[in-house]
Formats: structure tokens, sequence, C-alpha cells
């Protein structure tokens, strides 16, 4: 029988260890010269870097999309935002163990 792998697995994905900005159809280093670490949520580890730039046009992008479905976007805490679909309330309590556990481990 074949399973799919794992979401948690990497090893089926090319993942480059820092992306730069794509501007003009190729990628040019930003001129900050500042990255931002993407993080595996099931793992914790560190996938790759990306530019800031770019990872500030993804908020804006979540933001945009958010919205659109009348659902709302909030800062939890520095660099992690919490995305909730209308009709949708959460906790106090549960905002401040986002905050202090970071990301939702499924394992």
């Amino acid at each position: 029988m074949h399973y799919s792998p794992s979401i948690e697995a990497t090893d089926h994905v090319k993942i480059q260890p820092r992306y730069n900005l794509f501007i003009g159809g190729k990628f040019v280093e930003p001129h900050s010269k500042r990255w931002f670490e993407t993080i595996n949520p099931a793992t914790e580890e560190t996938l790759s870097e990306m530019a800031e730039a770019d990872a500030k046009r993804l908020v804006d992008f979540a933001a945009g999309l958010a919205f659109g479905l009348r659902g709302s976007m909030e800062r939890v805490t520095n660099r992690v935002f919490l995305l909730s679909p209308a009709n949708v309330q959460v906790t106090a309590e549960d905002k401040a163990r986002i905050a202090e556990g970071g990301f939702f481990n499924q394992s």
C-alpha cells in the first residue's frame, strides 16, 4: 500500500535556504538585506528565509483575503497574526496561549 508523504516531511519538496524578491521576472536581493525566517509549524524548525518585504506582502494579501471573506485578522505577537473566519470568536485566553506557545503543534 502506498501512503502520501507526512505533512511534516520535506524530502519531497525542494526548499531553497533563502528566497530573494521576485521583481520584473527575476529574483533580486532586497536593498534592506533583511530576512524573515519561515518556520515549519509541525516541527518548529526553520524551513527557509524570505525577504522581509515579501513577508509584508504576504501579510497584506492575507489581510485582504480575511476581510474579503468578512473574517478578521489581528496581531497576536511579533510576526504572528491570527486569521479567523466570519462568525468565529477567539477568546483572550486562546490568544494568550498562541502568544506564549507559538504555533499549534498537531503531533
